[in-house]
C-alpha cells in the first residue's frame, strides 16, 4: 500500500474523530520521513562479539515457523512493521488495534544478558510479616530454583511463577516455536518522533487514546498498577516503525541450525546492494564516455517528472472542489519547475554536481568501513581500501569546490564508488558464508 492508501484507510476508521485522525496522520508521515531520510550507521560485529542493547532499542519478534514466508520477509526488509490493521480490518477487540507491540529495552545491557532474562520466569511472592505484601520479580532462565532456595529463610505466605510474556513472541532460551526476532534503534530524531506515540506512554494523549482502545483495556494495563507481570515492557507504537530502523536479527536455535533459512535471511539485501552498484557503475561509465547526453536525458526525465507531478497536484485540487490552495500552489511551483529543468540543462548540471559531491563525501567516508574489515581478515588490501576512500573524499569535495569540474571526472568517481561497494558487500557475504559453515 501507498501513503495515500493508508491515509484514505485512517479516514475510514476515524470518521468521528479528528483529533485521533490528526495524530495518526501525523505519525504516518514520521514513517515515511524516517524510511525516506534515516540511514542506519553499521556495525561491525564478528561471530562470537558481546553485542550491546541501549535504552532505546526495541525488540519484536515475528511469528512462529509457519508463518515466515518469503513474501512476509521481503515486506520486513521494504517497509518494516505496519499494523495489520491498515492492511486488513480494523479490529477494536485487538489488545492494541492500529498499533506494532514492540518490546523497549529499558536499559543498557548484553543481548545474551537480555536473552537469559527474559527466557527465565515472572517470580511473586508475599511476605507474611509485612502484612502480606507482594512482591514481583524477572528469574533468568535455570535460576528459579536459586531463587526459591533464597526464599527458605523468608516468611513468605506463598509465591507462584509463570513463564514471561516474552517467550511468547521473541526467540528464547525456553520455546521452539518462535524463531525470528528483530532488532531496532530508535535512539535519533526519527526514531524519537515515532517512539513517543507508545500508547503505554502514560503521558500519551487520552483524549486520542479513547477513541480506538476500549475502556476495560485502559483501565486494566495502561492506567493499572505496573508490576513484571502487566506491562512495564511493553511498548505499541502507532501505526508503524519502518526498515531502516532495525538493526540486526534475533534467530532461535531451529534458523541457527537451517542454513537454507539463514541464506533468505541474510543475503536477502546484499545481492540487490551489488545489483544497484554496478547499475552506478554503467551510469559511471556512460558520462566517462557520453556525459553531454546524459545531462541532456537527466534535464528530460526530472523535468518531465516534476511536470507530471505538478500536474497531478492541479488536478487533485479541482477533483476536490478547490478546497485545498495548498495544492493548487505546489502544483504550479512544480510544473513551473520541471519546464526549467526541461530547458535549462546548465541548471541540472549545477544541482547534478553539488548532489554528486555531497553524496561522494557521504559514500568515501562510509567506505572506511570497508577498509576496517579488511584489516580485521588480516588482508593485505586494507591499506589500498583506506587510500580508495581518501581519494574518493578527496574527489568529491573537489567537485563541490570547482563549479567547472568535468562530467568525465565525477564518472570515473561513480566507477570507483561502484566498486568499493561491491567490495564492501561481498566480504559482508563472505563472512556469513564463513558463519555458515
Amino acid at each position: 500500500m501507498t501513503k495515500e492508501e493508508y491515509m484514505n484507510k485512517l479516514k475510514r476508521i476515524f470518521k468521528f474523530s479528528s483529533t485521533s485522525r490528526t495524530l495518526f496522520e501525523n505519525q504516518i508521515n514520521n514513517y515515511y520521513n524516517a524510511q525516506n531520510g534515516y540511514k542506519l550507521t553499521k556495525h561491525n560485529y564478528e561471530v562470537g562479539d558481546m553485542v550491546k542493547l541501549k535504552k532505546h532499542h526495541f525488540m519484536r519478534g515475528e511469528g512462529a515457523l509457519s508463518d515466515l514466508n518469503d513474501d512476509k520477509l521481503k515486506f520486513i526488509s521494504e517497509s518494516g512493521f505496519i499494523s495489520p490493521d491498515f492492511l486488513g480490518d480494523f479490529n477494536l477487540k485487538k489488545k492494541t488495534p492500529l498499533t506494532v507491540p514492540v518490546w523497549n529495552i529499558q536499559k543498557d545491557i548484553l543481548l545474551k544478558d537480555y536473552i537469559n532474562l527474559y527466557s527465565g520466569a515472572t517470580f511473586l511472592y508475599t511476605i507474611k510479616s509485612e502484612n502480606y505484601k507482594k512482591y514481583t520479580c524477572l528469574v533468568p532462565y535455570k535460576k528459579l530454583e536459586e531463587k526459591i532456595e533464597k526464599l527458605r529463610n523468608k516468611d513468605y505466605w506463598m509465591w507462584r511463577c509463570e513463564e514471561t510474556k516474552e517467550i511468547r513472541f521473541l526467540p528464547s532460551l525456553a520455546r521452539d516455536n518462535i524463531q525470528l526476532g528483530f532488532i531496532m534503534n530508535l535512539d535519533n530524531e526519527y526514531g524519537r518522533s515515532i517512539a513517543q506515540n507508545d500508547i503505554f506512554n502514560l503521558s500519551f494523549d487520552k483524549v486520542v487514546l479513547k477513541h480506538f482502545i476500549s475502556k476495560t483495556f485502559i483501565k486494566d494495563f495502561i492506567y493499572a498498577n505496573r508490576d513484571d507481570f502487566t506491562t512495564n515492557r511493553e511498548s505499541a507504537i502507532i501505526f508503524g516503525i519502518p526498515s531502516c530502523f532495525i538493526e540486526g536479527l534475533l534467530v532461535g536455535r531451529n534458523y541457527e541450525k537451517n542454513n537454507k533459512m539463514l541464506e533468505k535471511i541474510l543475503k536477502r539485501a546484499s545481492w540487490s546492494d551489488i545489483i544497484v552498484s554496478i547499475i552506478f557503475i554503467v551510469f559511471g561509465v556512460m558520462l566517462v564516455t557520453n556525459p553531454g547526453t546524459i545531462i541532456s536525458m537527466l534535464s528530460v526525465i526530472l523535468g518531465g517528472i516534476s511536470v507530471a507531478i505538478g500536474a497531478f497536484k492541479v488536478i487533485e485540487y479541482f477533483s476536490k472542489g478547490k478546497e485545498d490552495s495548498y495544492l493548487l500552489g505546489i502544483g504550479v511551483a512544480a510544473i513551473l519547475l520541471g519546464i526549467v529543468l526541461m530547458f535549462c540543462t546548465g541548471t541540472i548540471l549545477s544541482i547534478f554536481r553539488i548532489v554528486i559531491g555531497v553524496w561522494i563525501i557521504y559514500t568515501g567516508i562510509m567506505n572506511l568501513n570497508t577498509a576496517i574489515q579488511w584489516k580485521d581478515l588480516q588482508s593485505r588490501l586494507w591499506l589500498l581500501t583506506v587510500i580508495f576512500s581518501i581519494l574518493v573524499v578527496i574527489g568529491g569535495i573537489y567537485i563541490l569546490a570547482n563549479s567547472g569540474a568535468i562530467l568525465e571526472t565525477i564518472g570515473v568517481l561513480i566507477i570507483i564508488y561502484g566498486v568499493m561497494d561491491i567490495i564492501e558487500r561481498l566480504i559482508f557475504m563472505k563472512k556469513i558464508d564463513n558463519y555458515l559453515k
